[in-house]
């Protein structure tokens, strides 16, 4: 799991985030506000399109066993999908293992 370590300067206390958790945060504080820009995919997803995406994408991930500490294993390169199936996976508690070639896996 992706977590972004904060520091808050007054009370020196860190906060723990994941992935999924801070782009929900954003979702609903700014949903119109461009959070991915990849023009070599046509992609210009705001937060709440990418929040709304990774939920449903999450909630079929559920439906195929992932849960919470799984960890699934992917060839997706780095592209906006790859970033929607980090979030989902996110949302369950899941994470997110990238290889770059599947016969990799067989070793």
């Amino acid at each position: 799991m992706l977590r972004v370590v904060r520091t808050h300067a007054k009370t020196q206390k860190q906060m723990l985030r994941t992935l999924s958790s801070v782009v929900r945060t954003h979702a609903k504080t700014g949903p119109s506000a461009l959070a991915l820009l990849a023009p070599q995919q046509a992609v210009a997803w705001t937060y709440g399109e990418l929040e709304e995406r990774a939920l449903k994408l999450a909630k079929g991930l559920r439906e195929l066993g992932y849960q919470a500490g799984s960890i699934a294993v992917s060839t997706v390169p780095n592209t906006a999908e790859n970033l929607l199936l980090h979030l989902g996976l996110s949302h369950l508690g899941a994470a997110l293992a990238t290889v770059k070639d599947a016969s990799a896996l067989a070793k």
